[in-house]
């Protein structure tokens, strides 16, 4: 089964709902300022300014109102969030979380012995996000969402064919508060890739000489691929809109994967509650499972 091991530091694309505008600051003596932000330099609480007729002018944030200062701090935790050099964001990954196998059977009525169906081997995969805030901010209102893509065949008996299905996990984690220099380690929403063997007809016992034929070499085992990881990273300002960074895993993942907005009811996975433990014995026969006895163990 193929696998994609990485580490990168993530380069994203930007975009966004809408970009936060200023067009003007109040004093603390009233005035008012017509003008667009330019620059705000944390470190020694400088704003630069662009007036209407063009000019630049600095001020210092003491100079401001509370609701223009805290305007500007606003625009400049976003256009922070937005620097690569300050929200660094690293992934590593997918890792193999886990791995057990399962026998699957055929139990016919009375005293007949199981038969083995198939032979399953899971593993369990996912990706390790670390994000490193050095904006200067406590960033508020951060969203993760993704969609994790994996390959999953499966055997279609009205056809006797082998048909390959994309699955998507759609994922959505929200943080209240991101620490400024705070760096956030996280694991997130896993997959389970499933190799299965088929090992015996469900259709009574007895294969028929067409699909014996079918079956035999590769073409018995259906089998699961990886793919990626589509990644968003949101935040929503002061005002209420969005704005966006975004990554793919690995980088050629294909344009054509459908993006899954994750709602409520799809962010539940039931793959995350499966018994992780490894069960290969033989289960009694229906005859057995019902009580039954032979005489001579009677006596």
């Amino acid at each position: 089964m193929l696998r994609l091991l990485f580490i990168v530091s993530l380069c994203f694309l930007f975009c966004s709902d809408g970009d936060a505008k200023i067009t003007s600051l109040t004093l603390t003596n009233g005035d008012r300022i017509p003008c667009s932000l330019v620059d705000y330099q944390l470190n020694t609480d400088v704003v630069t300014v662009r007036a209407e007729e063009g000019k630049t002018r600095r001020l210092k944030g003491a100079q401001l109102d509370d609701d223009s200062f805290r305007a500007v701090r606003d625009w400049d935790a976003v256009r922070q969030f937005n620097n690569p050099e300050k929200f660094r964001v690293y992934v590593n990954g997918p890792n193999e979380l886990n791995s057990w196998i399962k026998y699957l059977w055929y139990r016919p009525p009375g005293k007949v012995q199981p038969g083995k169906t198939y032979e399953i081997d899971f593993e369990r995969w996912a990706y390790e996000l670390k994000m490193d805030n050095r904006t200067g901010y406590d960033l508020e209102n951060i969203e993760l969402v993704y969609n994790v893509y994996y390959n999953q065949m499966r055997m279609d008996w009205t056809v006797e064919e082998r048909v390959t299905d994309v699955i998507v996990r759609p994922c959505r984690e929200t943080y209240a508060i991101l620490p400024n220099e705070l760096s956030e380690q996280v694991m997130l929403k896993s997959v389970v890739l499933r190799d299965k063997e088929i090992m015996y007809d469900p259709y009574g016992g007895q294969w028929r000489a067409d699909i014996l034929e079918y079956l035999q070499a590769d073409n018995r085992f259906l089998r699961a691929e990886f793919l990626g990881m589509a990644l968003q990273i949101k935040l929503t300002d002061a005002q209420g809109q969005v704005h966006v960074r975004e990554g793919r895993y690995p980088d050629e993942l294909a344009a054509d994967l459908v993006w899954t907005e994750p709602t409520e009811e799809n962010v539940v996975w039931a793959d995350d509650f499966i018994d992780e433990q490894t069960d290969i014995s033989t289960p009694p026969t229906r005859f057995e499972e019902m009580g039954g006895a032979d005489e001579d163990e009677d006596a």
